[in-house]
């Protein structure tokens, strides 16, 4: 499974995760193969999530909580394989995740988001950051935000999307398809 899993069972009140200076390396899951987060909040800082695998969605990370933040920064996520999509990171349902000062970087997918991937009501935020050398075998090799209803928000500012590779080319294909 995961190297680490965050969520509550029951009623239980959301209390937040810390993580600090650690190396999550080597998971396999069929969501998260590095970190799931479901139902509860995530503050990721000063670490490496490394050469992790997720059969599904989000190789190094997987953000699911629901009205929850999860705070991603000056981490490395880097070597991360998702089957279907982000393969660095992904975020889905409602969740909502700051990513900062972090370099997303060498992350496979095999559908879409080698980078990044946002679905559903999520929200994502991402600042100083870096999206580089991602690759996708179908659309954003860096970044994907899903089309459709409902739709994902993002925010990007201060960012460097380069080198990221996606082998069908979409309509950008390369860095963000919204």
């Amino acid at each position: 499974g995961s190297v680490v899993t965050i969520g509550l069972q029951n009623d239980a009140v959301p209390q937040t995760v810390s993580i600090i200076g650690v190396t999550i390396t080597h998971g396999s899951a069929t969501f998260g193969g590095g970190i799931f987060v479901n139902t509860a909040a995530l503050d990721l800082q000063n670490s490496i999530v490394s050469s992790n695998t997720a059969s599904q969605d989000g190789g190094g990370l997987y953000l699911s909580a629901v009205n929850i933040l999860a705070k991603v920064t000056s981490t490395v996520i880097v070597k991360n394989v998702a089957g279907r999509l982000g393969g660095g990171v992904s975020v889905a349902g409602e969740a909502a995740a700051q990513i900062s000062n972090t370099s997303i970087v060498r992350n496979t997918a095999v559908l879409r988001g080698g980078g990044l991937h946002a679905e559903g009501h999520s929200t994502t935020t991402i600042q100083g950051t870096t999206v580089a050398d991602n690759t996708s075998q179908d659309d954003g090799g860096g970044i994907y935000l899903e089309e459709g209803l409902p739709r994902a928000q993002m925010s990007i500012d201060m960012t460097s999307i380069v080198g990221n590779k996606a082998a069908a080319g979409g309509r950008d294909g390369r860095g963000q398809h919204s």
